[in-house]
């Protein structure tokens, strides 16, 4: 799976695959992603793309209400529903099209405890429903992105988290860092952390986390 969306959810390139996986001997087994407002702009190509093999969609969700954390570029249907409505409706259409589904969660961008409870109480509604199938967990990190860094002007010489308990719970995101935070955003602290990943463990039924909080 590469990080852009599936064919970008173009019409006439998902009828360009349709003719090529019809001539494959085997059919084709595939994965990708999609955007929460390209899937209910295009109900239909979610179909197309199921009866061409189509078999998981990774959808980054990210973080309850993007405008308040100043915003995401993929956040175009706002005038159509809130940003979680809108999840939950793409995720509909994905299970009728009998499509698996994952999300991806973003913390770190300076959310409060508010938005993050709206957030995990979603996905906790999302999985009773049988949904979501998977989730993966980012700390927001800024990244170099050839120098454009907003003047954070962090030179990436050292490891991105220190050794210690914070390292361990830090394991269940794909990005994490206390030094690269991006403009805005907080750095991971352990007890919080602890917390985000209880909470995503018990909504998936993994085993928990064992270790232990912070006394400060």
């Amino acid at each position: 799976m590469e990080d852009s969306t599936l064919l970008g959810w173009n019409a006439k390139l998902v009828d360009r695959f349709e003719s090529l996986v019809e001539q494959a001997p085997h059919g084709v087994r595939v994965g990708g992603q999609a955007t929460i407002d390209q899937i209910l702009a295009r109900p239909d190509i979610a179909h197309q793309l199921s009866r061409c093999g189509l078999e998981y969609v990774f959808i980054g969700v990210e973080t309850p209400e993007p405008g308040s954390v100043g915003g995401f570029s993929k956040d175009i249907g706002a005038r159509h529903g809130n940003w979680l409505d809108r999840a939950a409706r793409a995720f509909d259409i994905l299970e009728q099209a009998d499509i698996k589904i994952g999300v991806s969660l973003l913390f770190g961008l300076g959310e409060g405890w508010r938005e993050r409870d709206a957030l995990l109480g979603a996905l906790a509604t999302w999985r009773r429903n049988a949904s979501v199938r998977t989730v993966s967990m980012n700390w927001a990190v800024q990244h170099p992105l050839c120098g454009q860094d907003g003047g954070l002007g962090y030179e990436y010489l050292d490891w991105a988290l220190d050794p210690g308990p914070l390292l361990d719970v830090m394991r269940h995101f794909g990005e994490a860092s206390t030094r690269y935070t991006i403009s805005g955003g907080t750095a991971p602290e352990l007890n919080e952390a602890i917390d985000i990943v209880s909470r995503v463990d018990a909504v998936m039924e993994r085993k928990p986390l064992e270790l232990e909080k912070s006394d400060g």
